[in-house]
């Protein structure tokens, strides 16, 4: 397990960090022209797409259930058949542009990260395509997903730095840091959520890779 301080707190990464890492270091040097992508405007869309409407209310005991539990795990597995390929091609790119700013002594050129923050993006907007399917595969609301996604990864010890899709156009617009700490990864987690937490623990490697994003 890797400690890696990222903007706002500390991730706690169970994955190879660095299509994470190049993927803060493009947003802060690219920052000024992110505002164009479609990524950071088109999360309410995908989020309409979602057919659940019913307005979710968190159980007062803050605990999971054992469905709820299988049925976040199948959507995480449906994105990832879908996206893990291209996580990977992503992170093969970022991981070449460090190499050769390190290897050659030298700064990526305003090209080189336009093309690299370009993939990022279009790997975003392809990422909340799937979201959104296997969310209305496994009848989730947006509103119960993610209050389920932050219960498991706060029961899994992973303290994760999210990309803030579900903000971002009003936070590109005032100018404000769009990666910040995952919500709900505060307070006692119950025992209950633990203990369903647990046989999943050998995926969330490849969760957390998709939770990084905001999905």
């Amino acid at each position: 397990m890797k400690k890696l301080a990222i903007g706002c707190g500390i991730v706690v990464l169970v994955l190879g960090a660095g299509a994470v890492v190049g993927s803060y270091v493009l947003y802060n040097k690219a920052k000024s022209y992110l505002g164009n992508f479609e990524a950071l405007t088109s999360f309410q869309k995908f989020a309409d797409s979602v057919e659940n409407r019913t307005p979710f209310t968190p159980p007062a005991s803050d605990e999971l259930t054992a469905d709820r539990m299988k049925r976040f795990a199948a959507v995480q597995d449906a994105m990832w058949v879908k996206m893990g390929p291209r996580f990977d091609q992503v992170a093969a790119m970022q991981d070449e542009m460090l190499r050769r700013e390190q290897a050659e002594h030298r700064k990526s050129t305003p090209m080189e990260d336009i093309k690299n923050v370009t993939a990022m993006m279009k790997f975003i907007v392809d990422g909340m395509g799937a979201w959104s399917e296997a969310l209305n595969q496994q009848h989730f609301s947006v509103d119960e997903y993610y209050w389920v996604r932050d219960r498991v990864y706060s029961a899994a010890g992973l303290h994760l730095t999210e990309l803030a899709l579900r903000n971002a156009p009003d936070t590109v617009k005032s100018g404000g840091n769009l990666f910040g700490p995952m919500a709900g990864l505060t307070g006692p987690v119950p025992a209950r959520n633990k203990q369903l937490v647990a046989p999943y623990l050998p995926n969330m490697k490849d969760w957390a890779k998709l939770a990084f994003f905001g999905l």
